[in-house]
């Protein structure tokens, strides 16, 4: 395979566990995708236990529905004290979203049931993920993951489980190697195969349809 992707019916206090023992089976040179998982705190744990990729419909779902993304936990925009605030979403935030528009026009907007406010909201959720994982992988170059970690996690809260912020030793009392990520060229050629995989299937799939309907122009003649 060219890489592996970890998923199922993964329950919150378990899925720690389950994402460290798959990856210590798993090759390290291959990369490992873990799939549905887009909250900030699982992030974290995918990452801690060798996750390299993550997919997840989450950002875009609870944009749709007015819950946003912040450093201090999700926000409903349409809750009352929204409708005054003319701050963006956060304030140092460099997304479209944030850069153009206040948390009361965003508010307005779902409230009068308006298109770009689930756009507006969804971009908003997406920066979010994206500019944390880069926040992650820069805290790996420079060895300080389980600050980041300890410190991003201590202003967001998880209404859901306990993270636990403290950094794991192993046995020896050494502290466990997180993947470092300085080297993209494994993703690059992993995308790479899967798009020219994906065309070729296309290919064959057009000529195989192509030759269906000429042999029912042939029959039909």
């Amino acid at each position: 395979f060219d890489g592996f992707g970890i998923g199922g019916s993964f329950a919150k206090e378990d899925m720690s566990s389950a994402v460290k023992w798959v990856n210590e089976i798993l090759p390290q040179e291959k990369p490992r995708h873990l799939l549905g998982i887009g909250e900030p705190e699982d992030l974290f744990m995918g990452v801690e236990n060798g996750v390299d990729l993550f997919d997840c419909v989450a950002p875009t779902r609870l944009g749709r529905n007015g819950t946003l993304y912040t450093k201090r936990g999700k926000i409903i925009i349409m809750n009352k004290q929204f409708r005054d605030d003319f701050s963006p979403i956060e304030d140092d935030c460099g997304c479209y979203s944030c850069k153009n528009y206040t948390k009361a026009y965003i508010a307005h907007l779902f409230h009068g049931k308006e298109m770009l406010a689930g756009t507006l909201a969804s971009t908003h959720n997406l920066y979010f993920i994206v500019n944390l994982v880069k926040n992650i992988r820069q805290s790996i170059l420079d060895d300080n993951f389980f600050e980041f970690k300890e410190k991003f996690l201590k202003v967001h809260p998880n209404n859901e489980t306990k993270s636990d912020t403290t950094q794991p030793q192993n046995p020896d009392g050494s502290y466990p190697q997180i993947p470092r990520w300085t080297d993209n060229s494994w993703l690059k050629e992993f995308l790479l195969r899967f798009v020219k995989q994906q065309y070729k299937r296309g290919e064959e799939i057009i000529n195989k349809e192509a030759l269906t309907f000429a042999n029912i122009d042939a029959d039909i003649t």
